[in-house]
């Protein structure tokens, strides 16, 4: 993979690995706190690389 390569998540996949049980409120909650959002025109998807960056920007990881 390059750094031009797009690597899309699902909700649901998302929703799991972050500890949830799947798409819900909370999971939204947490999305929005975070700053993580769908892809524009692509409901449902988020993309790895800014849902890895909004992670180590809420670590002090990462500068905003």
């Amino acid at each position: 993979m390059t750094e031009f390569d797009i690597d899309l998540m699902t909700s649901e996949a998302l929703a799991r690995s972050a500890g949830y049980r799947g798409v819900t409120n909370a999971f939204r909650n947490w999305c929005a706190k975070l700053h993580i959002t769908l892809m524009p025109g692509r409901r449902g998807y988020f993309d790895r690389k800014l849902v890895r960056r909004r992670y180590d920007e809420a670590q002090g990881l990462a500068n905003r």
